[in-house]
């Protein structure tokens, strides 16, 4: 199992069905530990015997907050590792096996390393003929040297 099919719940959501359902638990206990202390303290005439019950409420907020929090962090975390691995697969680092396992996902295709660069006019970058940016263009194609020659520099998706 790679670290991108470990880390993705679905194509919609960088949470998996585990820390969607440890973060809800942690949502719906931090809330009913709030309202059951709010109830118990409304309960209550005289001070003193409403503050344990609004430090049980207050102690459910901070276990809501905690599965709002864990639950953001999973999110960024995951999207970290989606963002590594296609810097990586951009940049050729990736294991063949990793970049079809991401390929089978629908997000990434594997790389071809065509030979034949393109531009179009007016552009100030060359590409790959099988780059993403250069698919379904009419560009013409032309050598490397030609293309440096009139100031044209490489992209950064395909790195000709």
């Amino acid at each position: 199992m790679t670290i991108h099919q470990r880390h993705r719940g679905s194509a919609a959501t960088p949470w998996s069905p585990t820390d969607l359902a440890v973060c809800s638990l942690l949502v719906a206990v931090g809330i009913s530990m709030g309202f059951v202390g709010w109830y118990d303290a409304a309960g209550k005439l005289v001070e003193s015997e409403q503050v344990a019950p609004l430090n049980f409420a207050g102690a459910g907020t901070l276990v809501a907050g905690a599965g709002l929090v864990l639950w953001f962090l999973r999110g960024r975390r995951a999207i970290r590792h989606r963002r590594v691995g296609l810097v990586n697969h951009r940049r050729g680092l990736l294991r063949p096996t990793v970049v079809e396992s991401i390929s089978a996902g629908g997000t990434l295709e594997p790389r071809s390393r065509s030979a034949v660069l393109v531009s179009g006019d007016g552009l100030g970058r060359y590409h790959r003929a099988d780059c993403p940016l250069a698919a379904g263009r009419n560009w013409r194609s032309a050598p490397r040297a030609q293309f440096e020659q009139a100031g044209r520099r490489p992209c950064g998706v395909c790195r000709p």
